[in-house]
């Protein structure tokens, strides 16, 4: 069984128009109170609800003000120094889908472009700025 169980997940699009505005979508998905997860995440995932009692206002409102903070530090990247502090994927061996291929390698951290930083199991060290981290090897 893993040590940590995903409650949440995040998808993060940058995006630059036709008249060189450049903006990003994000998508946040929470676990609030799920209690069956289908087979397949039975013993990966789980809900806030499960482990915690909470108050899904303050919830709401803590994360629109996170995500304004963290949108409104987003060129200057002082967010980067708190968001490396707190990933818990740094030194775990991962499995990242990279569009019609997986891939498999240790976290390093993150680069100063936000990208994931992975050694590879033939020690090559690579950057990636999309992807999903599909599985986590504990």
């Amino acid at each position: 069984m893993p040590l940590f169980k995903k409650v949440a997940g995040i998808i993060i699009e940058r995006q630059l128009d036709l008249n060189g505005i450049d903006f990003l979508i994000i998508g946040i998905g929470i676990n609030l109170i799920t209690a069956v997860f289908p087979n397949e995440l039975m013993e990966s995932a789980t809900s806030i609800a499960s482990t915690i009692d909470i108050d899904f206002d303050k919830l709401s409102a803590d994360l629109v003000a996170t995500v304004f903070l963290v949108v409104s530090n987003y060129r200057t990247k002082k967010f980067l120094d708190s968001y490396r502090k707190h990933l818990i994927l740094t030194g775990k061996k991962v499995k990242v889908r990279l569009n019609n291929k997986t891939i498999q390698g240790t976290v390093l951290g993150v680069s100063d472009n936000g990208g994931l930083v992975l050694k590879s199991e033939n020690n090559k060290i690579q950057t990636l700025m999309s992807g999903d981290v599909i599985k986590v090897i504990y």
